[in-house]
């Protein structure tokens, strides 16, 4: 019995390897046609890509988030609460660099009592990934400013996730680290 795999008249040097002589199995194609085939199908696929994932709706989110990191930075300054209350989602989480968790509730009475008061939320680098209605932004901020009374001024690493519903994107949560500045090698 001859195998599938082989032409047996090909003693060639790679005829063992199943990959590279698939095209035998098809013998009713030649060469030519079975790349003219392989070239339709690649081309196809490119297509079905750019229709399925246009370049143009990823980057219009990364815009977006981009934006609403940018704002935050903004409403971290100025306690802008209105804009917490609308942007982060009803059970946001963030976990501090210390490891605490505090919820959405607590995070805006915090602000509300002045317990937080930043003089400098700068965003420095973010990096946007969009999967579907999901997306996660890692960023590096340095931030100064008061919590509790005490003067504070950190470089953090922050991650964000948030998912798209009807209203736009909503934070689910936040995980913020201290980054060391002097073991800190960079991006």
């Amino acid at each position: 019995m001859v195998s599938p795999w082989r032409d047996p008249g090909d003693a060639g040097r790679y005829a063992h390897v199943p990959i590279l002589r698939f095209h035998h199995l098809l013998g009713f194609y030649s060469g030519t046609t079975m790349r003219s085939i392989l070239f339709f199908w690649m081309l196809t696929l490119a297509f079905s890509v750019g229709v399925f994932f246009p370049a143009s709706a990823v980057d219009a989110q990364t815009v977006s988030l981009r934006q609403i990191e940018n704002e935050w930075a903004r409403a971290m300054r100025t306690e802008d609460i209105l804009w917490f209350q609308a942007t982060l989602a009803d059970d946001w989480r963030i976990v501090l660099p210390e490891g605490r968790i505090v919820d959405k509730l607590q995070f805006i009475d915090a602000l509300r009592a002045k317990e937080i008061d930043y003089s400098r939320c700068e965003v420095l680098k973010l990096d946007i990934r969009v999967h579907g209605d999901t997306a996660t932004v890692i960023g590096r901020q340095d931030v100064a400013g008061k919590l509790k009374g005490r003067r504070f001024s950190d470089h953090e690493r922050r991650t964000d996730v948030f998912v798209r519903l009807n209203e736009g994107w909503k934070c689910v949560t936040t995980h913020v680290t201290r980054i060391d500045v002097m073991t800190y090698v960079g991006d």
